[in-house]
């Protein structure tokens, strides 16, 4: 995520002008037509949050497993 807001920032820096001077230019809006327009892009990935969840539910269930296994041993 953080190299997405890097890259919109990296855009907004290069693809910005404030004034440009064209000759063949009819009106300002010319130029303004074959430029690139910035655009902020940040995707954000829900496979470590998926990841994540799973990874707690398995915890989960070894710590389920590890209590029964110390209830079980006085038993035995």
């Amino acid at each position: 995520m953080l190299g997405d807001i890097g890259g919109s920032m990296a855009a907004t820096e290069a693809l910005s002008w404030d004034s440009a001077v064209w000759t063949g230019a009819t009106t300002s809006d010319d130029f303004a037509a074959f430029w690139p327009e910035p655009d902020i892009q940040i995707q954000l990935p829900f496979w470590p949050l998926a990841a994540g969840l799973g990874f707690a539910a398995l915890a989960a269930i070894f710590r389920y497993g590890s209590r029964l296994q110390r209830d079980q041993e006085g038993l035995v």
